[in-house]
């Protein structure tokens, strides 16, 4: 059996002007770091019992995945190796303005939507599951860490789960074999344990980190 903890980025910083950044829409968005809380709860997410003794971490190439998987990389005495198959949707646009208030509901419901040059729910999820087949192949019956986004990770999830989706706060309800493993928005950092026997999944379960829920609580 194979474990994949499938895990979110912790909290990004935000509170930047762009004024004089001459990047691309998509390079600020691949480049944003974390804030000084988001390290701070990647740093407690490393602690976390589970993710101790990983044979082998993964992330995509975004400085806030990739700040995220530096702190459970120092605790197992890993290298962290980068594969973009698990990196962020595509937006393929400019800037936010360029995106309607319903775009996340409209890629929830109809698979092959995308806007300009970005990518839709279908392309994202067999990119994802393609780089997750590899992982498999290559680490059978290992502990493994997987460090994507948002989205990415929701559209991967729907390929075993069916989600009812809320536009408030995004919240989504994720079922697995009529049982309920998930009712909310998505939190920074988020985490999803799926055993695997071969490539098929034979659980999937949303991790509950007690000291990160605390951090909340204290907010």
């Amino acid at each position: 059996m194979t474990t994949i903890y499938l895990i979110r980025h912790s909290l990004v910083f935000t509170d930047m002007e762009n004024y004089n950044n001459s990047e691309s829409f998509q390079m600020q968005n691949e480049k944003q770091p974390l804030s000084v809380e988001g390290e701070n709860r990647a740093r407690i997410l490393s602690e976390y019992e589970e993710l101790q003794d990983i044979d082998y971490i993964v992330s995509s190439n975004y400085t806030r995945a990739l700040s995220t998987a530096k702190y459970i990389a120092s605790k197992n005495n890993l290298k962290v190796e980068v594969d973009e198959n698990f990196n962020e949707r595509l937006f393929g646009i400019d800037s936010w303005s360029d995106i309607s208030k319903d775009f996340f509901e409209k890629q929830i419901k109809e698979p092959n939507y995308k806007i300009k040059l970005g990518e839709c729910q279908e392309e994202v999820r067999n990119r994802m599951y393609g780089g997750l087949i590899n992982v498999l192949h290559n680490h059978k019956d290992e502990k493994i860490v997987i460090l994507s986004h948002n989205t990415a990770m929701t559209f991967l999830l729907m390929k075993w789960c069916e989600i009812n989706l809320t536009e408030v706060d995004r919240h989504r309800i994720l079922k697995y074999k009529g049982k309920v493993i998930f009712d909310r928005p998505f939190d920074a950092p988020e985490v999803f344990k799926i055993e695997f026997d071969e490539t098929n999944p034979i659980s999937i379960e949303h991790i509950v980190i007690k000291d990160l829920e605390q951090i909340k609580t204290d907010l």
